[in-house]
């Protein structure tokens, strides 16, 4: 007899705690309200703001180089080629930091942007022996 008296409130206790799931939160719930805004990109100096010639001359060339390959235009190579494919859905390109690396070689970093999303980039331009600048390196999209 006093088994039974105490299986109906076990039960009771194994009903309630099995109706009450694993629905417990860890910390508080998830924040509901306006999403922030991604941080402000700061872009590296360009144009007359460059002091170095040959940085000056390779930044301007990577600018045009990456314009081209968002709209779709790559250079004269298979490399660029996949280089434009995997840029191909962002819309802008931002160089945040830059380097010589050698005489003939420039580093630059940067933020891709495409409708609600960004990435980062890295590359290295090569000035070639007929004086045009060239993708030597690329690495990215890589998201933040």
């Amino acid at each position: 007899m006093r088994v039974n008296v105490l299986i109906e409130p076990l039960l009771v206790c194994l009903i309630a705690i099995a109706g009450s799931g694993c629905n417990r939160h860890l910390g508080p719930p998830p924040a509901k309200g306006p999403v922030a805004a991604p941080a402000v990109i700061v872009e590296a100096p360009k144009g007359e703001a460059i002091e170095d010639p040959v940085l000056l001359e390779a930044r301007a060339a990577t600018d045009e180089i990456l314009s081209g390959m968002l709209a779709g235009k790559a250079q004269d190579d298979t490399g660029s080629e996949q280089i434009a494919r995997k840029i191909g859905g962002y819309k802008s390109a931002v160089i945040t930091a830059q380097k010589m690396t050698r005489e003939d070689a420039a580093q630059f970093e940067g933020k891709l942007e495409g409708p609600g999303n960004r990435a980062s980039f890295n590359a290295t331009v090569v000035k070639q022996k007929n004086g045009k600048w060239a993708i030597g390196y690329f690495s990215g999209p890589n998201a933040d």
